[in-house]
């Protein structure tokens, strides 16, 4: 949004079908998300989408602190029974990549064994319907009190790379439908609030396949993903996409960094609005045309002053 004239995004199905598969371009979770979800029931399963709160409380081990309902995940029924699973298309750099059953405590690996997310049944801290949460990590907390009011908390774990672990609240959520027009009117305050997250920084992020010797360097690590044994000789050729793991590439500002399983590396740096559409379009796949630049003029993430 920040290269266009708008400024605006659009997340009506038009609009996201020309910019995520005609452009091939990005967006955040109501773009991504709805065309996940539009994918789904493409497929015959039945899927709905929900709405949640970011916990803008970035350091680990301490209480949330959450936003307004501007976040999407999507529940999805398999075509012959009545489970409920939650899934998710964009959640930030630390986004699930597997379904969770919608059920408390499940938890599946992320996109190697040194991350993991969990579902908890709880509530608002600030509820008033009773005492609804203690904060006490590792994350054991349920509503308590008659009238509490529900909601889930997705937890995610990582693995340091001083063996450590560190868990913090990603979201919490309702398993409410909403509507359109729900997110229609968050979108507004996602594009335009003056203090919004996406309105003050450029990001972008992008997972890809491991090669056989990374996810052999992580194969120790912890849970392995679909019961994966890791003392077999790992090879590309030999483990189907589905055991595999991921890793993020991660463009924040001036810099696009590797992620794998718990350790990173600077792989890139940009000093003008030109470097950085280049390592967009390089590392992203995302292409903006150079007369664009014009529109991040006097924005907050501006590069070029």
């Amino acid at each position: 949004m920040h290269y266009a004239s708008s400024r605006t995004m659009d997340i009506t199905p038009e609009g996201l079908f020309q910019r995520l598969v005609v452009e091939g371009n990005g967006h955040y979770c109501f773009g991504l998300s709805t065309l996940f979800m539009e994918m789904i029931r493409g497929l015959g399963y039945r899927a709905y989408p929900g709405a949640g709160r970011i916990n803008a409380q970035l350091a680990p081990n301490l209480p949330p602190i959450f936003v307004p309902f501007r976040h999407m995940v999507i529940f999805v029924q398999p075509k012959d029974g009545n489970e409920t699973y939650l899934t998710d298309a964009c959640g930030g750099g630390s986004c699930i990549t597997n379904p969770i059953l919608l059920a408390n405590g499940q938890t599946v690996m992320g996109t190697s064994p040194t991350e993991t997310h969990t579902l908890v049944r709880s509530a608002h801290p600030k509820s008033s319907l009773g005492n609804a949460l203690t904060y006490d990590p590792p994350f054991k907390s349920s509503p308590r009190g008659p009238n509490a009011s529900v909601e889930w908390h997705l937890i995610i774990r990582h693995k340091k790379p001083s063996g450590d672990l560190s868990e913090r609240v990603c979201y919490s959520f309702l398993e409410d439908e909403f509507f359109q027009t729900d997110f229609d009117s968050a979108n507004v305050s996602v594009y335009s609030e003056e203090r919004g997250y996406f309105v003050n920084n450029l990001i972008c992020s992008k997972c890809f396949w491991l090669s056989a010797d990374e996810m052999e360097m992580l194969a120790e690590s912890g849970p392995k993903r679909n019961g994966g044994n890791a003392s077999k000789k790992i090879t590309n050729a030999s483990v189907p996409l589905t055991h595999r793991y991921m890793g993020r590439l991660g463009m924040e500002g001036n810099t696009v960094r590797r992620h794998v399983g718990p350790r990173s590396e600077i792989i890139r740096t940009m000093k003008t609005e030109m470097d950085r559409i280049e390592a967009l379009r390089d590392i992203f796949g995302v292409d903006i045309p150079p007369q664009d630049i014009c529109f991040m003029k006097d924005r907050v993430p501006a590069l070029d002053r």
